[in-house]
């Protein structure tokens, strides 16, 4: 028989690693505003590897994007980065989940009690 590579448990791991991420990417956007990105919030990170190179960048405008989705404007969210909104909701719709999951999962345990 063959052993899966992947277990239930180090699926369960991934993903709960995976929302501590996304729920991270969430907390930062709604601290991130256009004004503080402009005014060098991200500075510290230094210029972008891809543009220095001249070649373009598939992340370039995403933290933007995300800050502008964070307050709900799509139109600018969409302006700054295309895939923006769409990956700000998933990440949204995955910590959701999370949550969904885990208070679930803490019902069953009340119950079994």
């Amino acid at each position: 028989m063959i052993r899966p590579f992947f277990t239930r448990d180090v699926l369960l791991g991934l993903w709960a690693a995976s929302l501590v991420v996304c729920a991270g990417l969430l907390v930062a956007s709604a601290w991130l505003t256009s004004e503080r990105l402009d005014a060098g919030a991200l500075a510290w990170l230094g210029p972008c590897p891809a543009r220095l190179a001249g070649t373009p960048c598939a992340l370039c405008g995403m933290s933007h994007s995300f800050a502008a989705m964070a307050s709900w404007r799509w139109q600018a969210a969409a302006q700054f980065h295309a895939w923006g909104p769409y990956l700000f909701l998933t990440v949204l719709l995955n910590v959701a989940a999370g949550l969904c999951v885990a208070m679930r999962w803490q019902l069953g345990r009340r119950e079994a009690r």
